[in-house]
């Protein structure tokens, strides 16, 4: 398995387990994982989940132009905030999807902030495989 750029990796024992069988499994069938990022801090969650909403979400909004001029993450939030708060909360809900939202709430505290998350990439024959979007 491939540990990308960091040198050290966070995860929870179970979610460390399941990854390495889930890697197994994939061995047989000629594929590999790649391995991101397990737990990260909440500043670095937060701060990915602004980065991808200009990224991605924003553009199914038609707000691509609005936010493409942006450079700093104070001013992606300060765009958004400008938003009507309807439209602040579908594309809230919407980002989502590709990042999830650091709460530090103790009933449900985001994965990642705990090591119970794990990013990971497919490989096949050294090639990273297209899943579709353009990060793990």
């Amino acid at each position: 398995m491939k540990i990308a750029k960091n040198e050290k990796l966070y995860l929870r024992e179970e979610v460390l387990q399941k990854t390495l069988a889930v890697r197994e499994t994939l061995k047989k069938q000629g594929f590999d994982l790649k391995v991101y990022d397990g737990w990260r801090s909440a500043e670095l969650q937060e701060n990915l989940f602004w980065h991808y909403m200009k990224l991605f979400t924003v553009e199914k909004f038609g707000l691509k132009e609005q936010f493409d001029r942006l450079a700093s993450i104070e001013d992606i939030k300060t765009c958004y905030e400008c938003l009507s708060p309807k439209k602040r909360r579908v594309i809230f809900e919407a980002n989502r999807t590709y990042v999830s939202w650091p709460t530090k709430e103790l009933s449900s505290p985001s994965p990642h902030l705990t090591g119970g998350s794990v990013d990971v990439w497919l490989y096949k024959e050294g090639k990273a495989e297209n899943l579709g979007v353009p990060f793990d």
